[in-house]
């Protein structure tokens, strides 16, 4: 069994996973920025920790040191909107959560990890990763950089007996949203691209599979010698990859290009009655 720490686990994935690898017998440290969120859970240990604060990650250096499996699941989102529309400070906040966060975390465990000659990071991705959705150009930035990251530091830590994977997961039954960023509103001149990926997003909301999915394939994940490097989840992440694979840029540039006209001319449609 492992010594695990598993960031965000406040609720949803985070939550989940912490209380399935325990009761899996792996020794695990559940974190989040509010102890008091996490108090409730039946874990090896609790830390208060913010992934964005250098000083906070030190002072958890005590767990992090010994920890064998990092699992990387402190994430924010970003209300729907275009990029013209994204605050800077709101992207800044966004990749030091997402990217920068991760990273950090990474930098921790390394040292011990690497003198252990064994350990394995797992990071919690998303299909956004792949697929450049209009208006979730932050989190889709976010979630791009993150996969990068995680493919270059696989390749490095290999020989030193270390694993980093990533899990993919399309739309999750989470809280996750409501801890969302509110950018400033657009202009109309957006809104057939705000119809369109509504329609978008209620077809989401159908194959949408609960946070002890993803979590039971973190726990995969920690059982294997050798996972690949991305684990989609569930029915729908699969399908939506499977679909970006098979066409071409041009191709999924059309695929939009057609919804948004479509919504175009039913919006002028409306407009002229």
């Amino acid at each position: 069994m492992s010594r695990v720490f598993v960031t965000g686990c406040s609720s949803g994935i985070g939550r989940a996973t912490a209380e399935l690898l325990q009761r899996r017998g792996h020794a695990v440290v559940a974190s989040a920025r509010a102890l008091d969120s996490i108090a409730d859970l039946a874990v090896e240990a609790t830390v208060a920790l913010d992934v964005t604060s250098a000083k906070s990650v030190a002072a958890a250096a005590p767990y992090l040191s010994a920890t064998e499996v990092l699992v990387n699941n402190a994430g924010v989102t970003l209300a729907a909107a275009p990029v013209e529309s994204i605050p800077e400070h709101a992207l800044e906040e966004i990749l030091q959560t997402n990217v920068i966060g991760p990273l950090r975390m990474a930098k921790a465990v390394l040292p011990g990890m690497r003198a252990r000659r064994r350990g394995k990071i797992i990071n919690i991705s998303s299909v956004s990763a792949h697929r450049g959705n209009p208006l979730l150009g932050a989190y889709t930035a976010s979630k791009a950089a993150l996969d990068a990251l995680s493919e270059a530091l696989r390749l490095e830590v290999a020989h030193l007996g270390i694993t980093v994977c990533c899990v993919e997961p399309a739309g999750v039954r989470t809280r996750f949203g409501s801890n969302a960023f509110a950018p400033d509103p657009t202009d109309e001149a957006y809104a057939p691209v705000r119809r369109a990926m509504r329609l978008v997003f209620e077809g989401y909301n159908e194959t949408r599979i609960p946070a002890s999915t993803v979590a039971g394939q973190v726990a995969a994940l920690v059982a294997q010698a050798e996972p690949e490097l991305r684990n989609p989840v569930g029915p729908a992440a699969a399908r939506l990859l499977g679909e970006r694979r098979a066409l071409s840029d041009a191709e999924y540039e059309r695929t939009f290009s057609k919804l948004i006209g479509e919504c175009l001319f039913q919006e002028r449609a409306e407009l002229a009655e």
